[in-house]
């Protein structure tokens, strides 16, 4: 955690997680986190909308299976819970929400060392704008997802992303080459807009 006089925040976080591999092809991921805020954020313009105090306490699971010929399936499901002491209004007020994924990824599509994956996910409001990963063993292409809206995430339309990326690796994996495209309905929370995104990139280890 940290706190700032200057801008009178202050922030905790508890984070926790643990790996199971129960064997050689399958295996749980769990993850909890726990996080306190008062005070408004550096950099945000409209203070007047975000709640002077909140709680957050989530948690997610993922599970990861290895069905063979190279191909990795992964699925995981998030819920969180978060508590806001609303400005100017008495008690509190509580957002739940929940997220899930589905993915598959091939391994040695056209080399030993690339990898082709596509996942179906629905982001919680407040989650989205993050990276998500196929996790096909951890090294698959992430995914990209749209930026929500800070704020109105109880009025929020449900965000639906389909996914694909690839990547390949050169010279040991020193060089990475990756592309990914994504396409959001209900993109940013908006019920009924449309979103497409494609990105590349490459990778260099010394």
């Amino acid at each position: 955690g940290y706190s700032s006089a200057a801008s009178d925040v202050y922030k905790r976080q508890i984070l926790g997680g643990l790996s199971w591999d129960i064997n050689s092809a399958i295996g749980l991921d769990f993850t909890a986190i726990s996080s306190d805020r008062s005070g408004v954020p550096l950099g945000f313009a409209n203070a007047s909308s975000i709640a002077p105090r909140a709680r957050t306490d989530a948690f997610s699971v993922a599970a990861h299976a290895d069905i063979g010929s190279g191909w990795v399936t992964t699925a995981s499901f998030s819920q969180g819970m978060t508590q806001l002491d609303r400005k100017g209004a008495s008690g509190t007020s509580m957002v739940r929400e929940q997220s899930y994924s589905l993915a598959i990824a091939k391994h040695g599509l056209f080399s030993g060392d690339d990898a082709l994956g596509i996942a179906f996910t629905r982001p919680a409001p407040s989650m989205a704008g993050s990276f998500s990963s196929l996790m096909g063993s951890g090294d698959a292409p992430p995914l990209v997802v749209s930026q929500s809206p800070a704020f109105g995430v109880g009025r929020a339309a449900q965000e639906n992303d389909i996914s694909v990326g690839y990547i390949t690796n050169f010279l040991d994996g020193a060089v990475a080459l990756q592309t990914n495209a994504a396409y959001q309905t209900n993109a940013q929370g908006q019920r009924g807009a449309t979103a497409a995104t494609v990105a590349a990139r490459a990778k260099i280890k010394f």
